[in-house]
Formats: C-alpha cells, sequence, structure tokens
C-alpha cells in the first residue's frame, strides 16, 4: 500500500485564506499536489482510515479547524528524511499522520524491527507512531516544531514561573523562574504526547501545565522575539514564515528582505537551514531586526547576567523621581554602554529600552520602572524558552544571519547572489514608517536621524517633480494611476507616486540581477489601495501596478495568492494582501494583461451610521 499523509490544520486559524497559502507550502515542500480534506469525521468512513484503531481516530478528529476545509491529504511513499523536514518547514499544520503498511520505513524510525512491536511508540521529541497488527498497519503521527514553540510560549503563564515575585534576589528569581520554563516544557511535552485528551482543571489546586492552560483556546501565541518591538507595517509572522517555504530555497542557500524593517520575513530562515539577509534604510529597523533573527543564537547565560545587572542599577536609576523620562533614558543608556557584555547582548537590552518611548510623556517614573524590567524579564524568559525547546527538538539553526542599513535601491553593493527574495515593501503612502521610530532614534543616537530616514525612505514624501520622460517609460497601469492624479489637480500626490514607482522599479532591476536562476522572489503587498478623486472614492488595484514593474524589470508571474487579514488586524486603508510570486527565467507568466488597464474602480465607503 502507499503511504497515505494527512496533514490537519490547526483550530485556531483566523482566516480561511490561511487554509489555501497553507496548500501551497505543503506542495512546495513535498513536490506533489494535495487533496483537500473537508471532514476528518467523514475521511474516518474511507480505508485505511476505517482501519484505524480508537485511539488514532480519536487523535485525528479531536480538534477540527471549523471550516471548509479541515486538511489535506497526500498520496505516495514519504522517506525518514522527507518526514523530518516536513515537520521542521510547516507553518499551519497541528499534527500530520503518515499512514503505511511499510514496514522497512517503520523500523527505521523505531531503529529496530517493526514486527516486534505493536500499541503507541515514542519513537522522537514530537513523534509517535502506533502499530496494528494483523494485518500490519502502521500510524506515524508528528507534531511540527513550528506547532510546539507556539505552545511553547504558553509556559511562562504557569505557577512556577510566574508565582516567584516573592523572590527579592533578581538573579535568584531568574533562575527560579528558568526552572519553571523547564519543568514546564517537560509538562507539555508529556501533556500533549500522553494526555492530549485530557482538558485544564477547574478547581483552584493545580499541579500539571494541562491544568493551567487551555491548549485548546489560548488567547495569543507567538514565539521567539516576533512581538519584542512595535513596528510599522510588520508583516504577519505565520504568513512570512509561510512565505519563506513557498520560495523553495536549497539548504544552506540564502534569503533576502530587501526592505527587512523589524525582520518578520528572516527571524525564522535560520530554523530552516537558510542564511539570511536584511537591509533597510531605518536604523531602529535595522537594530530589532539583527535581535529578532539572531533569537536562537543569544548566549542565555550571559544575557541573564546582563539583565541582572541593569535591573538592579536600573532599580536605583528610577527610584529618583525628580529625573526627566529623556535622562532617565539617557542613563540606562549609558550602563547598557558600559557593560562588558557582547554587541549582540547590548543590542537585546536597547530594544527593550526602546519599548518604554511609547506613551513615555503619559507615565510616571515608576510605571516605566515597572513594565521595564517585566518586559526585560519577559522576553528573556522567552528566547530562554525557544533555544530549550530548539534544543530539545534537535534543530540547528543556521547562523549565518546578516543585517546591514543601507538602501535597497543600491542591492548589488550590498550583495551579489542571493536564492530566494521575500519581503514586503514600502507601499505608497500607506504607512509613515519613520514617525513611530523618532524618538528611539534620537534617545539612542542611532544613525542617520529620523528626518534623513523619512528622505531616503521609498515613498517618502520629500520634493519631487514630474520627469515625462520617466512617466513614459513605466507600464501602462504604472501611468494611469499617476495621470489620474494630475487630472484631478494633485500635483505634489502625483510627484510623490511617480517618484515611488520609479525606486521601486529600479528596485525591482537590481533584485532580478542578483537573484539565481529559477530562483522566486516574492512581495506581499496590500491587494486595494484607496484614493478619493473628486468626490469619488476608488479602490487601486495596487498589486497589479507592482506585478506590472516586476514584469518590466525581468521577472515572469508565476503566482498570485491572496491573504485575507483579519478585522482584528486590519487597518483602514488595507484588509486584502496580495501575495505575489515572480520566478526568474519561467518562460511563461501568469499576468493577466487586461488587468493592467483596469486598475480603477469606484467603491462605497459603509460605516454604521450611513446605515441607520
Amino acid at each position: 500500500m502507499a503511504g497515505y499523509c494527512l496533514f490537519k490544520l490547526k483550530h485556531d486559524i483566523r482566516v480561511e485564506s490561511k487554509i489555501w497559502i497553507a496548500k501551497e507550502e505543503i506542495e512546495k515542500i513535498i513536490k506533489t499536489e494535495v487533496e483537500p480534506v473537508p471532514s476528518l469525521a467523514a475521511l474516518i468512513k474511507r480505508q485505511p482510515f476505517s482501519l484505524l484503531e480508537d485511539y488514532v481516530i480519536h487523535r485525528i478528529t479531536r480538534l477540527p479547524y471549523l471550516g471548509r476545509v479541515q486538511g489535506f491529504m497526500a498520496y505516495g511513499m514519504v522517506n525518514e528524511d522527507g518526514l523530518k523536514a516536513l515537520a521542521d518547514k510547516l507553518t499551519y499544520i497541528r499534527e500530520f499522520y503518515y499512514i503505511t503498511t511499510e514496514r522497512d520505513l517503520i523500523s527505521s524510525f523505531l531503529k529496530g524491527d517493526a514486527s516486534d512491536c505493536s500499541g503507541l511508540k515514542d519513537v522522537g521529541p514530537a513523534t509517535q507512531i502506533f502499530i496494528q497488527n494483523e494485518p500490519f498497519l502502521a500510524t506515524l503521527i508528528m507534531i511540527p516544531t513550528q506547532t510546539l514553540l507556539e505552545l511553547g510560549s504558553e509556559t511562562l503563564k504557569l505557577p512556577y514561573v510566574t508565582f516567584t515575585k516573592h523572590e527579592e534576589n533578581l538573579r535568584h528569581r531568574i533562575v527560579l523562574m528558568e526552572k519553571g520554563v523547564e519543568r514546564g516544557i517537560d509538562e507539555m511535552f508529556y501533556h500533549i504526547l500522553k494526555e492530549h485528551s485530557r482538558q485544564p482543571w477547574l478547581g483552584l489546586y493545580k499541579q500539571h501545565i494541562g491544568d493551567y492552560v487551555d491548549w485548546a483556546f489560548s488567547d495569543f501565541r507567538t514565539w521567539g522575539l516576533h512581538f519584542i518591538h512595535h513596528h510599522e507595517g510588520k508583516a504577519d509572522p505565520w504568513l512570512a514564515r509561510s512565505v519563506v517555504n513557498l520560495l523553495d530555497i536549497p539548504p544552506g542557500g540564502t534569503l533576502l528582505d530587501p526592505f527587512c524593517g523589524s525582520g518578520t520575513f528572516l527571524a525564522d530562515a535560520p530554523l530552516l537551514g537558510i542564511n539570511v539577509v536584511g537591509v533597510d534604510i531605518n536604523p531602529l529597523s535595522c537594530l530589532i531586526a539583527r535581535v529578532k533573527c539572531n533569537a536562537a543564537f543569544l548566549p542565555i547565560h550571559e544575557l541573564r547576567e546582563a539583565v541582572v545587572a541593569l535591573g538592579n542599577t536600573a532599580l536605583r536609576l528610577f527610584s529618583n523621581r525628580t529625573l526627566s523620562f529623556e535622562k532617565l533614558f539617557s542613563d540606562v543608556k549609558h550602563y547598557i554602554d558600559s557593560l562588558s557584555a557582547g554587541d549582540l547582548i547590548k543590542d537585546f537590552l536597547y530594544v527593550i529600552l526602546s519599548r518604554q518611548t511609547k506613551d513615555s510623556q503619559k507615565r510616571n517614573v515608576k510605571n516605566i520602572w515597572l513594565t521595564f524590567m517585566d518586559d526585560m524579564i519577559h522576553f528573556y524568559l522567552l528566547t530562554y524558552c525557544y533555544q530549550k525547546i530548539l534544543e530539545r527538538m534537535n534543530v540547528n539553526p543556521t547562523p549565518n544571519v546578516r543585517i546591514i542599513l543601507g538602501d535597497s535601491r543600491n542591492i548589488d553593493t550590498y550583495v551579489s547572489h542571493v536564492d530566494g527574495i521575500a519581503t514586503s515593501p514600502p507601499y505608497f503612502d500607506a504607512i509613515d514608517y519613520v514617525k513611530s521610530s523618532k524618538i528611539s532614534i534620537e534617545l539612542l543616537g542611532l544613525k542617520p536621524e529620523p528626518e534623513t530616514v523619512d528622505r531616503l525612505t521609498i515613498g517618502s514624501k520629500a520634493a519631487s517633480f514630474i520627469n515625462q520622460a520617466e512617466l513614459h517609460s513605466l507600464p501602462i497601469s504604472s501611468q494611469i494611476l499617476v495621470k489620474q492624479f494630475l487630472t484631478h489637480g494633485r500635483l505634489k500626490k502625483a510627484e510623490i507616486v511617480l517618484n515611488y514607482l520609479c525606486s521601486m522599479r529600479d528596485c525591482l532591476r537590481g533584485f532580478y540581477k542578483i537573484l539565481r536562476e529559477g530562483g522566486r522572489c516574492i512581495f506581499v503587498v496590500g491587494r486595494y489601495h484607496h484614493w478619493t478623486f473628486g468626490e469619488q472614492n476608488y479602490e487601486v488595484d495596487g498589486a497589479q501596478v507592482l506585478i506590472d514593474l516586476g514584469e518590466q524589470a525581468g521577472f515572469a508571474l508565476e503566482a498570485e495568492l491572496t491573504h485575507n487579514i483579519s478585522k482584528i488586524e486590519a487597518g483602514d486603508r488595507i484588509k486584502e494582501e496580495s501575495i505575489i510570486v515572480w520566478k526568474k527565467g519561467l518562460e511563461k507568466s501568469a499576468r493577466d494583461p487586461n488587468r493592467s488597464e483596469r486598475i480603477f474602480r469606484e467603491y462605497t465607503k459603509r460605516s454604521i451610521s450611513s446605515l441607520l
């Protein structure tokens, strides 16, 4: 019997478009098409699933995604390395199951003869095999690393982590919390592998991780340092991770994000065996990206000592209630500068300090001190937990991370060859990328200054002019957009948009030059941009404008996927994203030339007041 590989979607996926992104991701990893499974319960009626024991059936049907599709099915033979690669890479899958009669494959996992075994066997940190005999049928159950990393953040909620504030000595307290995290990780693995069907206790006395944490309906999960600092226009970390898989970069290859921002597209690539290069014009963005992308490589014991030293010193500094926030910030920064710790440790502490600038003028010194300490300990423990889970899963990240402060219009001065490009580029004038960074850049003494960053940012509102030759050298969709502004007398806006389009075209030419033949470049952009011309509101197909610019640079469109932004995350302007997949050397483009001339469509703003 050929193997059956069943992928069960996570039950808490927020938007349905992620289901189809998950499908694309799986197909890219296993190099074959998969079949959607509308109902896991109905699937159990089909062979070979109808032959499975009750334990496996319960495991498969528990906590399904309640949408049009609950999982995906693939057929064929898979070797041990292929299954382990799936476990390393998958983003949206809670568990996957490989059902087979192939004894040799099962024996390779067992490191022994499969014929001598029956029932449930642990064969790895998050891998189990359920063996049925007469006839022989084995179900390999694997939990992806990504799922475990997300669940791992829940350990910080446990009593042996949170109930430690009675310990006044900061070093002793952190050591207690570390032990609590390790105990929580042990119990997490035990709970999801052995007691997966047990719900949390409702009583006051709770001893184990499953008693405190409802793995089914947690409010919010994170992993690594993805949320260590606010950043305007930050990409969805789950989407970013799946986009890296869609690039299909070979092990040891290099990923480039030329507009890396806080490093969301790059942060998980080292876990996949990929080298990363990030470029950004904003020095605060580069600082955050360096820390986020090196979460697996922070020297944890050295970091603990720095946290303890800074915590004890900050207590003394913040006890002076007469100092201004700027003076306190300067004193804490000066102490970080004086530490003998490595640059990566200092960068981590700078980012934690920068977090305190948000609403700093509205907060008193005591509140700033409390949040500073809480943030420093919280993100230290997240890093500690992250590294411990990777260690448990035998994941060896690739330590080659380069974050470069620079202008991607000159990309070939920083990097000469990459295997894949993934980014969310600046998008017309939808976001002011510099405003939220200004205070931190100034107080940390980062260079260049905010005014220079604003002027050099693609899409900047800095003065320009209409160059007719440049305008007519652009694709028809770009020309239509700029001329619409000119027709309605919006000269300044036309200048800004033209400058943006020319800059983006120049960037794409540079990206094409350094990308390997057959490599992919993926842009995640807002599908529509809303502008008002006269009395009428329009939706502008900004994704098509960028697709045309990419084609002019030499790329061929391989696919365009859709990602709907959940109502929780959606802003006023962008509610739907396009995932533009270009491929270098693709003979036939999937671009629709007719769409280029239809980038405008009228729309009516809807609000509750308009319905009353």
